[in-house]
């Protein structure tokens, strides 16, 4: 046979598996009760939890859940404008409540948003409400440290008088206890950034890190490192086109240790948005710039696979204009995996190995969950994966009833408690160091997707 035919045999059939080895599904078509929804966690139960913008009986925003398996939608909250307006996604934490933020009114008569914590079958209990001097409008969940606390960001308020925030403060970084106990332990001054618009990542090494949409030198955003107790650590100023320009989306931490995010401007594409890289001293790598066909202007970040590559999405652009599902390895390889979902607002990887996200559009025109299935194996996952010696450990998975063992980085737990079949709660050992948590189940090891960190202090 002519080699060249060979050869174009050999490359459609690459293409042939490469198109088959993902699959997007939408699994759930929602309704005007759970309307403009944001991004999804796993709780213990193994569920898909959820919060919509909008919808609820007064159109003012509501929780729900999704069962990956089935695709039933269930509200368990609908918010009154007292609780909260605009709720804008969930955090799992340790005591097994959800903890999150809304975007305006409350109990404060200023409306400028508060905080919450709900139970799995949505009971909500307000714990803050913001009042412009200690912050005002957060767009993001906190996040719980490993101190126990939770921490988050506002975009405006504060005690910052600079100028150039127009007279409504920066914004600040908070910390709150399941108790409501509150306090701002930063306040971003213009130099520093405005406007921080995601939840902070707490790195391996304990510190804060968080983007600021604008604000810094070129009024182009900034990264901040801080410590829990709001000392500033170090910092980035981006600098506009080509490097990236407004920030926005959570940063993860990579495999690699790096930090890894997204901007929504910047690049050498024009106004089309990036994926950036900062080493842990904060030195930038620009990794991929976004163009028309890629998708553009990004505003939900990335995560890391368990087969370490980078998923994320655009909120703009791609073939049909609204939006798209992207592959990024670390080293810059892009591939576009999707652009038929309407509006993707992120991404979270369940334990059972897939991907599943929402839309803001398409289905209803009230949004969709969709599930993307890379073929990926399961693994498991931990509640708060820095931690130290005696410590409780939560893990999320599933297949755990008859669980033979747990160890941490080959260590034995000291104990561990198969509380069902999809959480186990496990003692970290005396002598634990940093590495993988396994969990020895009746079908095979599971491995988590990130390695357990020893608090060091």
């Amino acid at each position: 046979m002519n080699i060249k035919i060979v050869s174009l045999l050999v490359a459609v059939a690459l293409l042939t598996v490469a198109s088959q080895a993902q699959t997007v599904t939408i699994i759930a078509t929602l309704t005007a009760d759970n309307w403009a929804p944001s991004m999804l966690v796993q709780g213990r139960d193994g569920i898909l939890y959820g919060t919509s913008f909008l919808g609820g009986r007064r159109q003012v925003g509501s929780a729900f859940k999704v069962d990956p398996a089935t695709g039933t939608v269930t509200q368990i909250h609908s918010f009154t404008g007292d609780d909260g307006n605009g709720p804008n996604g969930l955090t799992l934490a340790t005591d097994g409540y959800l903890y999150g933020a809304t975007n305006f009114t409350g109990r404060s008569s200023a409306g400028l948003g508060e905080i919450y914590k709900m139970e799995p079958s949505g009971k909500v209990t307000v714990l803050h409400a913001f009042g412009f001097s200690d912050g005002g409008y957060p767009y993001a969940p906190p996040i719980q440290a490993a101190d126990g606390n939770f921490y988050g960001t506002t975009d405006i308020g504060g005690m910052s008088t600079n100028i150039s925030c127009s007279g409504q403060g920066c914004g600040v970084v908070y910390r709150v206890s399941s108790s409501g106990q509150f306090s701002v332990i930063y306040n971003f001054d213009w130099t520093s950034g405005s406007a921080p618009r995601t939840e902070p990542l707490q790195a391996s090494d304990g510190s804060l890190n968080i983007s600021a949409y604008v604000g810094g030198d070129f009024v182009a955003g900034t990264v901040v490192q801080l410590t829990t107790s709001g000392a500033l650590q170090k910092s980035y100023t981006f600098q506009g086109t080509p490097d990236p320009q407004t920030p926005d989306g959570t940063l993860i931490q990579g495999a690699d240790g790096t930090f890894y995010g997204t901007s929504f401007d910047g690049g050498t594409s024009g106004f089309y948005g990036t994926v950036f890289q900062l080493s842990k001293k904060y030195a930038l790598r620009v990794i991929h710039s976004f163009a028309l066909a890629d998708g553009t202007n990004p505003t939900s970040g990335v995560i890391q696979g368990t087969d370490g590559y980078l998923y994320g999405t655009t909120s703009e652009q791609g073939t049909l204009g609204i939006g798209t599902l992207y592959q990024l390895s670390t080293g810059g390889n892009f591939v576009l995996l999707d652009s038929s979902l309407s509006y993707p607002s992120g991404l979270v990887q369940h334990t059972n190995g897939k991907f599943y996200g929402a839309t803001v559009g398409g289905g209803n025109g009230y949004g969709t969950i969709f599930q993307l299935d890379m073929g990926l194996a399961p693994f498991v996952a931990l509640v708060n994966p820095i931690g130290k010696a005696g410590q409780g450990i939560g893990i999320l998975g599933q297949g755990f009833t008859g669980t033979s063992s747990v160890t941490f980085n080959g260590v034995s737990a000291s104990a561990f408690n198969v509380v069902s079949d999809t959480y186990i709660n496990a003692i970290a050992p005396t002598g634990v160091t940093t590495g993988p948590v396994q969990v020895s189940t009746p079908t095979g090891v599971l491995s988590s997707n990130k390695n357990f960190a020893v608090k060091s202090h």
